[in-house]
């Protein structure tokens, strides 16, 4: 059986934060770390070409070059592209799901926000993101 990963395309400082929560969790997975929305997409590419697609892909809104929603629409698209089910999307973020977002995830589906505490540490915001990740391979897996 092929390694089953996750995609998380977040700041550094999350995923620096995130590790040894994620790590200690027990998931199965093994965690692929990108720093942008244009490094997430290019290794979700990578995935698929080699038939490796992530259980779940997880985005920060607060890239600069390719905002997340941006990234997850043109995911779609690849998926599309390979044939495959969509991959469920987390977005995590600083802002409350607004309108835009709201249809954004209509739209995608198979998308979920989770938003960020702004007051918290980012131990804190950490373990809050694996939680949710948790959660979510908990349904993907049934």
């Amino acid at each position: 059986m092929s390694t089953q990963r996750i995609l998380i395309a977040v700041s550094k400082d999350i995923a620096d934060a995130a590790r040894p929560s994620l790590e200690s969790a027990g998931l199965g997975v093994e965690p692929v770390y990108v720093q942008d929305g244009v490094r997430g997409l290019t290794a979700f590419v990578k995935l698929l070409r080699v038939r490796q697609p992530p259980l779940l892909v997880v985005l920060d809104a607060s890239h600069d070059r390719l905002p997340s929603t941006r990234a997850a629409r043109a995911m779609r698209a690849v998926e599309r592209g390979f044939g495959i089910e969509a991959v469920p999307i987390l977005f995590y973020t600083t802002d409350a799901a607004d309108e835009s977002m709201k249809g954004s995830l209509a739209q995608l589906g198979r998308a979920v926000h989770l938003k960020r505490p702004e007051d918290a540490t980012l131990a804190e915001q950490s373990i809050r993101m694996t939680k949710a990740i948790a959660k979510l391979l908990q349904k993907v897996r049934g």
